[in-house]
């Protein structure tokens, strides 16, 4: 949840606009507690997505109470929009919806 670094520096100094920010287990959550102690799950998850958060691992406050954040003016459905497609993105660029006889990593053999 550090803008300066997730976007600032990352997105915009080292210009990756693409970069996707995922959480460790967790982090999320987290943010109700200290040292930054944000009330609500909601304020948390806006908290999270609003400076740079792309997908949140280890809890459920995004799939929980995103919705609700938008729904109350904390975060827009722009700002989600962009993580969205950072998401998406990155998962078409590895093949994730081709069909699998066109998927290079597909054919690696387990014991590889």
């Amino acid at each position: 949840a550090n803008s300066w670094l997730l976007n600032d520096v990352m997105r915009n100094k080292w210009k990756q606009p693409d970069a996707l920010v995922t959480t460790d287990c967790g982090a999320v959550s987290n943010l109700n507690g200290a040292p930054l102690n944000i009330p609500t799950p909601q304020e948390a998850a806006a908290v999270a997505i609003n400076n740079g958060t792309d997908i949140e691992m280890g809890s459920t406050y995004f799939h929980d109470f995103l919705l609700d954040a938008v729904d109350d003016g904390l975060v827009s459905e722009e700002t989600v929009d962009g993580a969205v497609r950072r998401a998406l993105l990155h998962q078409m660029k590895t093949g994730r919806f081709d069909p699998v006889e066109y998927t290079e990593w597909t054919k690696i053999p387990l014991d590889v």
